[in-house]
């Protein structure tokens, strides 16, 4: 009951944390490299300042429930739930570590914007770069949880 519900709010928050990256995808990413980078810098620091906090609260939940999830099922490491919670895991830490070392210097440097000698069109552009990838991991995380809920593990019966 318990791995049930640690896994059940861990696919919730992947598909929360993932629908960011794919309505990036979508053509947020696009509509953004079109956009000037003033309307851009007005953007990042309106949003930042509302959802940064937010975002932080679920990434710590995601990674709470999802080393739950795993430390539960420690006893079924070899089957597919398993490993699909793993790759999760994953790659919510690979997308963390882009926000620290990409994402959040560049929100960082656009609250200063315009002042200063940043090429800031580029800073644009590798920040939506660097978003959409994010995306692209977690929803490979995603996609792999909804495959996990499928598929039947032989090694383990539910």
């Amino acid at each position: 009951m318990i791995l049930t519900i640690f896994r059940s709010v861990f696919l919730i928050l992947v598909t929360v944390l993932s629908s960011q990256g794919i309505f990036y995808m979508l053509g947020n990413a696009t509509a953004l490299q079109q956009v000037n980078t003033a309307t851009f810098a007005e953007q990042r620091n309106l949003l930042d300042g509302v959802i940064g906090s937010r975002l932080m609260s679920l990434y710590a939940m995601s990674l709470i429930f999802g080393i739950g999830s795993l430390v539960f099922m420690r006893a079924r490491y070899k089957s597919f739930a398993f490993l699909a919670t793993t790759i999760a895991l994953i790659t919510i830490v690979v997308d963390l570590i882009i926000a620290v070392q990409i994402n959040i210097p560049i929100n960082t440097a656009f609250k200063n914007y315009p002042i200063g000698s940043n090429s800031w069109s580029s800073l644009q552009s590798e920040w939506i770069n660097a978003i959409v990838l994010r995306g692209c991991f977690l929803s490979a995380g995603l996609f792999g949880l909804i495959i996990s809920i499928f598929h039947s593990d032989k090694t383990y019966k539910q």
